[in-house]
């Protein structure tokens, strides 16, 4: 049992506004804020929350509650899981269960984000015009670039970029982001349009890239090699943007192919993953 004053303590130092921000945006109206509920299929802003009573609620589908009923309703985590996610000092807890950060996992995490914001930058200059000539062709626009935070790789450049930024090679190589041979480093993804790969709380496990190269003897599409957080047969694409309808309606469709997934979700079918070829 979880000692009321510990519950009273963590919703003293979360900021519901700025947690519940992080997951639908939010505006200030008056006193409260209006935010899409995202428990329903929501049209316009009908979920409001207020800082002042630490508590959000509904008026059309009912969800309600404080910072912890949020969190563990959107995220299905536990109580526990919640503190953590908040950044509460979890010490309080005591002998509550706790799971471990796993600083390996994180830090290729880290990593991997970085590389999709270079990938996303090199996207948007020259070396990216025939990407964009590309997506232009396959009508994903720049609303849908940047949803999907698609990016391009050019035939090098992220190794040094990583290095420069203090990832320190091996790593860099144990990503699944470079490789070596003869002693040579090279950049794994080279002229490919990069689709990151990101788990259900949206964290980067990886990549996907599409070859710009006419040549068959390119592989049409490329994936991170298996990692320590990069597992094929466990991982759905775009699965951090379909979860909530997936929970809502129990339902899901499975497309081969990334693109797919972005033209069914154009048409409003949200619930919508693709699997990452036939590992699954």
């Amino acid at each position: 049992m979880i000692d009321n004053d510990i519950i009273e303590d963590i919703k003293s130092k979360a900021d519901i506004v700025s947690i519940i921000s992080q997951y639908t945006d939010t505006t200030k109206k008056g006193r409260n804020y209006w935010a899409v509920c995202p428990f329903h299929q929501d049209t316009s802003p009908s979920m409001s929350v207020s800082p002042d009573k630490n508590i959000y609620k509904c008026f059309v589908c009912g969800a309600g509650g404080n910072v912890f009923t949020f969190v563990q309703e959107y995220k299905k985590i536990s109580f526990v899981e919640v503190a953590q996610s908040i950044g509460y000092d979890m010490s309080k807890l005591g002998s509550l269960k706790v799971k471990p950060v796993d600083k390996k996992a994180e830090a290729l995490f880290e990593m991997n984000k970085d590389a999709m914001n270079y990938f996303k930058t090199i996207l948007k200059t020259t070396e990216g015009i025939k990407a964009k000539q590309y997506l232009d062709g396959r009508k994903i626009f720049e609303d849908e670039i940047n949803e999907y935070n698609i990016g391009y790789a050019s035939n090098s450049g992220l190794c040094n970029f990583l290095e420069k930024k203090g990832y320190p090679l091996q790593m860099i190589i144990a990503g699944g982001l470079a490789g070596e041979k003869e002693g040579e480093v090279y950049d794994n993804f080279r002229n490919r349009i990069i689709f990151p790969i990101l788990d259900i709380n949206g964290k980067v496990l990886g990549f996907s890239g599409r070859t710009l190269n006419q040549d068959s003897k390119f592989a049409k599409y490329i994936n991170t090699k298996e990692t320590y957080v990069f597992k094929k047969k466990e991982i759905l694409y775009n699965i951090n943007n379909a979860i909530q309808d997936i929970r809502k309606s129990k339902k899901l469709y499975i497309c081969e192919g990334f693109t797919d997934v972005i033209t069914l979700s154009r048409c409003g079918v949200k619930k919508v993953v693709a699997a990452m070829g036939t590992a699954i």
